[in-house]
């Protein structure tokens, strides 16, 4: 009997995934330069919204910039190990870095979907805040209050916007003259405005997600395929 070739079926499937890994890990490799350089930013921008408002070290902690800034390096370093691994990925070497890669990108999935899950819990508690009272505030709820308290009396004086008092510029996007009307719409405001930056961040983050899990198939793909020479039919 005539065993059957594959040969052409594996060439496809075999260059569409190194198709992928060349695109995918080429745009991660510029993502995570990104992520390195707004996370920077953030951390700076922090520092000065914090050294305006004390408060808002509580309702926005350092380790979020800080962890955003390791996700970048993390996603450098796994990128430039893809590139690596596909480009060898018919040699030991390459065979090693395509499951070090792979590794590292599962891992990459799982915090990612505890960052969406955390992006989605932090959206809902913002959504329901300005619908409680005092009375009924958690912890975190009380360290925004106290934020939108001490910014509302600093930048809406006399219920119109002040963008000369310090810090005050850092929140332009909510300070118009409907917000600062009272307490209340200020709030309603600084609620919008979280939320809206938040859903950015949570698409950002499924859409990268994705790509990384058909990034992940497409190193698998090429990790489980054999070495050209083992492809080969044995002669009789």
């Amino acid at each position: 009997s005539v065993t059957p070739s594959f040969t052409f079926p594996v060439v496809i499937m075999v260059d569409k995934s190194k198709c992928i890994m060349y695109t995918v890990n080429i745009l991660l490799l510029l993502l995570g330069l990104v992520v390195a350089i707004v996370s920077i930013a953030a951390m700076v921008n922090r520092s000065a919204m914090v050294e305006k408002f004390p408060e808002y070290a509580e309702v926005i902690p350092s380790t979020n910039a800080a962890l955003a800034l390791s996700a970048g390096i993390i996603l450098l370093v796994v990128s430039i190990v893809g590139l690596y691994g596909v480009c060898k990925w018919e040699t030991t070497k390459g065979k090693c870095a395509l499951f070090i890669y792979a590794v590292f990108l599962f891992i990459l999935l799982i915090l990612e979907i505890i960052a969406i899950a955390g992006v989605f819990v932090l959206a809902g508690k913002m959504s329901t805040f300005e619908e409680k009272s005092p009375g009924t505030y958690d912890s975190f709820e009380t360290k925004v209050k106290n934020f939108t308290n001490t910014a509302y009396a600093r930048c809406c004086p006399n219920g119109a916007p002040d963008l000369t008092k310090s810090g005050c510029s850092l929140i332009e996007p909510i300070l118009t003259t409907d917000s600062c009307a009272n307490d209340q719409e200020f709030v309603k405001a600084f609620v919008k405005w979280v939320n809206g930056n938040l859903m950015l961040v949570g698409a950002f983050t499924v859409v990268l997600a994705i790509v990384q899990i058909c990034t992940f198939y497409a190193s698998c793909c090429l990790l489980c395929r054999r070495y050209k020479q083992d492809q080969q039919p044995a002669s009789v």
